[in-house]
């Protein structure tokens, strides 16, 4: 009995370092990508209108999307 409680505490333990690498991975990537977006001023989104003279939604030959629901 004793071995069988020894080898299942191996196997999560060998899980446990399995997801913890994962975790490292993940967390190595996005520490990376937002050092990036901070080096790129790109940390805060920012919202551009469109501007005024372009064609609206009604001005489309096709159908409206409000019109198509």
């Amino acid at each position: 009995m004793a071995r069988s409680l020894d080898f299942q505490q191996a196997a999560m333990a060998r899980q446990v370092l399995a997801a913890q690498g994962m975790f490292q991975r993940v967390l190595v990537t996005w520490a990376s990508d937002v050092l990036e977006l901070r080096r790129r001023d790109l940390l805060v989104p920012r919202w551009e209108s469109t501007p005024t003279n372009d064609l609206c939604q009604e001005d489309d030959d096709g159908e409206p999307m409000k019109h198509a629901a």
